[in-house]
């Protein structure tokens, strides 16, 4: 299959505001949305949206699922929702093509989990640009496009290297950036990640010490950085690494969602749709954990 050249940068995230990149130039951050993520199109998997999209890597993989070719690339597929769906990662499978009822069927006997949707795609500037064929593309937190291309093993690689980058912030520069994006769309997780900026960087973090003050009072924001903790820890619970302490149980997760509930229905959309993600993520962890 010919190669496919890597598509331009798509637009950024979901707030209207200018950042500085490393290079220091200004790039403007726009509405990210995607099309066909509704009930309606959703094939098998759990049940995903624009909201729920912010703040995550996003690979969408795309191809006619109901091909008997497309068989070992589902299975590849899966292995990569398993390696990494408990990071702030989301595998989309967007069929493109017909037979939706072999689809479901295929997914069923495979034992597939991600989410799949009948022609899931970004709402505008999709890489690809129309292309027919499979092809794969990778969209980082901030929703620029990190990679296209065919080669599921190459967007197994830039997974790990954009999740790693989205967490680890090995410079100022990279703290800056992530923090300004995360002002505008994250306000529990940019509490966060101030609280990181300044314990590696108390200088360089003053120049965001009214914003993050301003945070501090209110205590649904508070209460909302709490939550992203939580759910990061529940995300990375590996019962095999937690031998002799109390065990992560589905009673246990579903008090911490009754607890923090009340946050979706915030006035500020920003901390109700966060809140909304993270109790999304605890509620899927809920059904694969045992019960007391």
């Amino acid at each position: 299959m010919k190669r496919l050249a890597l598509a331009c940068a798509a637009a950024v995230c979901a707030a209207s505001c200018a950042f500085s990149d490393d290079d220091g130039e200004k790039k403007e951050i726009k509405p990210l949305e995607w099309v066909n993520l509704v009930p309606a199109k959703r094939i098998g998997g759990r049940m995903v949206s624009s909201g729920y999209l912010r703040g995550k890597v996003v690979m969408v993989d795309c191809r006619d699922y109901s091909k008997t070719s497309s068989i070992d690339a589902l299975k590849e597929l899966q292995d990569i929702w398993e390696a990494y769906k408990s990071k702030p990662f989301v595998l989309v499978g967007s069929h493109r093509g017909g037979d939706v009822e072999t689809v479901k069927r295929r997914m069923e006997e495979l034992k597939i989990t991600f989410p799949v949707y009948h022609e899931a795609a970004l709402a505008a500037d999709e890489p690809g640009n129309g292309w027919k064929g499979e092809f794969a593309y990778i969209i980082g937190i901030t929703g620029r496009s990190l990679f296209y291309d065919t080669n599921l093993r190459r967007a197994r690689a830039t997974i790990g290297s954009a999740i790693i980058s989205s967490r680890i912030h090995a410079k100022p520069g990279n703290y800056a950036h992530y923090l300004r994006w995360e002002l505008a769309v994250l306000p529990g997780q940019a509490l966060n990640t101030f609280a990181d900026f300044k314990a590696a960087y108390p200088r360089e973090s003053l120049v965001f010490s009214e914003e993050a003050s301003a945070l501090e009072k209110n205590e649904d924001v508070v209460k909302l950085a709490k939550l992203e903790k939580i759910c990061r820890q529940a995300r990375d619970y590996d019962p095999e690494l937690r031998k002799g302490s109390k065990p992560l149980t589905a009673e246990r997760l579903e008090l911490v969602i009754d607890h923090y509930s009340y946050l979706k229905t915030n006035a500020d959309e920003r901390v109700s749709q966060e809140a909304k993600n993270c109790l999304a993520d605890l509620k899927w962890l809920q059904a694969t954990l045992p019960r007391e």
